[in-house]
């Protein structure tokens, strides 16, 4: 089939679009223990892979950005990060609300690390095409697809080389940290 007749035919296809809170819903409410943690930092340290090591980083920040879903890490611009007052602002995709996010100091050694990498692009993580227009809700909806499927294919085979009885992915980082912001809050009750 010659290219452009298979092209006009991709464009005639229906693209059924789930919604970002059918993926929500499905998650399981797995989170890492602080000793699987500690064995996905091991294994950050020993990776020999470029790329997947890039993706532990991304959910390494994810984490440590209060839990940023996949999109707004992909969608992260430089623009929405002041290193002064180590914040990030941003609209987030799925709720259009915007949020102040203190960042910590290993997610802003995350992003130094990428500013030498993306000197000069517009988005921080290379997840996205720099022409991405984010009002474009389709163009956004298929880069958020590749993006996600791509991390989360590397994510899962880390998990189960560091043993997790679960698939590890991007979705895990807002859970970990929702997680251990849980138990802090039990301890403090419990010590006042």
């Amino acid at each position: 089939m010659e290219p452009a007749i298979n092209a006009r035919i991709q464009d005639m296809r229906i693209v059924t679009k789930a919604s970002l809170a059918e993926e929500e819903s499905e998650f399981d409410g797995n989170s890492l223990s602080k000793e699987q943690m500690l064995a996905l930092m091991e294994y950050y340290k020993t990776c020999p892979e470029p790329r997947r090591k890039e993706f532990l980083e991304m959910f390494f920040f994810a984490f440590h950005a209060c839990g940023l879903r996949v999109v707004d890490v992909m969608t992260l611009q430089w623009s929405h990060i002041n290193f002064e007052r180590k914040e990030l602002r941003k609209i987030m995709i799925k709720t259009n609300k915007r949020h102040v996010i203190p960042l910590t100091e290993p997610a802003l050694r995350i992003l130094r690390q990428w500013q030498e990498k993306r000197e000069g692009c517009r988005y921080v993580f290379d997840l996205v095409k720099e022409s991405l227009d984010l009002d474009d809700a389709e163009a956004l909806y298929k880069a958020r697809n590749n993006a996600t499927k791509c991390i989360n294919q590397s994510l899962a085979v880390v998990g189960e080389q560091i043993g997790l009885p679960f698939n590890l992915s991007m979705h895990v980082a807002r859970h970990c940290i929702l997680s251990f912001f849980l138990k802090i809050s039990i301890l403090q009750r419990l010590t006042s």
